[in-house]
């Protein structure tokens, strides 16, 4: 229950930045920044990237980052129905990257393989980072399919 409590108040602060941003109208700041409409989709998959990279839960990451994001759309070019849908998927690919220590699942893979810490931190970890750019790259090919 007590960790339960702690990703509760993880996604609840998540959402209040996000309210604060979307507050202060930095979309509109975003958007008036030269190049920063380039960055489109892969602005959701970074900021999932380093929330998962920083606190090892792939659903807060995903949450978190939902609620940062969205005041940005408009800005990035998303701000449509297929927009974001890709943003979304963006975001799923970046919670899926760099599993290492503070990751519950990651326990579950040492645990459960009989392989030393250093040997998963190797692979497992390595194997996380390829299937979020892997999966960003789909998203990126389908951004241009979809837009």
């Amino acid at each position: 229950m007590e960790k339960a409590g702690g990703i509760l108040v993880i996604i609840g602060a998540g959402g209040a930045f996000g309210m604060v941003i979307n507050a202060l109208k930095l979309q509109d700041h975003l958007a008036s920044i030269q190049g920063v409409k380039a960055l489109g989709i892969f602005f959701p998959f970074l900021v999932a990237l380093i929330l998962k990279t920083a606190q090892g839960s792939s659903t807060v990451a995903v949450l978190t980052a939902a609620s940062i994001v969205l005041p940005f759309l408009p800005g990035l070019g998303l701000d449509t129905e297929n927009g974001r849908v890709l943003a979304v998927l963006a975001m799923g690919a970046g919670s899926m990257a760099v599993s290492h220590v503070n990751d519950a699942y990651f326990w579950v893979i040492t645990n459960f393989s009989g392989q030393e810490l250093k040997q998963v931190l190797k692979v497992y970890s390595m194997a996380t980072i390829w299937m979020a750019l892997t999966g960003m790259l789909a998203v990126y090919i389908l951004s241009l399919i979809m837009l």
